[in-house]
């Protein structure tokens, strides 16, 4: 009988103990604000030099309205004040490389132009917007089962996807210059030039 006692005190401690923790995390905490709202408020400023990041400019990620960030701060569980940092660090995060990846298609792209390549199709584009906003866009997700009845999507993180998508057309286009280069030396504009004068 004392066994038994003693089983049922641990286990109402350990749901105290997880009841406990589960309506903290469930409450907003505004020790936590100041320095959170720092954050945020520096992110939307970088977010905002780097031309908004496909962002709406009534998206509160971008605001730089200390009161409007504070009352989202307020208004929110530790666990969803955190999630939300999250979500505005992997827009940055994706935003930073994706801001490198169109500047490096877009030379590659214009570079296919001056030399007279030839290059066509989406991946020579000289348009800067559709090479960002591809890569702002990739998303790969596949469902995650049990049971075959309650499925939530699986995606793959930034990293992944630079791996299996962007890296390879920064290469293939990489690759592809290099090879029309060896046999057009020079701008097109150069070698009407030169055929001119000889």
């Amino acid at each position: 009988m004392g066994f038994i006692f003693r089983c049922l005190g641990f286990g109402l401690w350990i749901l105290a103990l997880w009841s406990s923790t589960a309506f903290s995390q469930g409450i907003p905490n505004p020790r936590l604000c100041p320095e959170v709202v720092g954050e945020w408020l520096a992110h939307a400023q970088e977010l905002r030099q780097l031309g908004g990041c496909g962002l709406e400019a009534g998206n509160s990620f971008v605001s730089l309205d200390r009161k409007v960030q504070t009352e989202i701060c307020l208004a929110g569980s530790d666990d969803a004040t955190e999630s939300r940092s999250t979500d505005i660090r992997e827009t940055l995060g994706n935003c930073r490389y994706c801001k490198a990846y169109a500047n490096s298609a877009l030379g590659a792209a214009r570079d296919n132009v001056l030399y007279g390549c030839g290059f066509t199709g989406d991946r020579w584009t000289t348009r800067y917007d559709d090479h960002f906003n591809w890569c702002m866009n990739l998303r790969d997700c596949k469902p995650i089962c049990v049971l075959f009845v309650f499925c939530t999507p699986a995606c793959l993180d930034r990293q992944s996807l630079q791996n299996i998508y962007s890296d390879p057309e920064t290469s293939a286009r990489t690759q592809a210059m290099a090879e029309c280069r060896i046999s057009n030396p020079e701008p097109s504009s150069c070698k009407s030039c030169h055929q001119r004068n000889g």
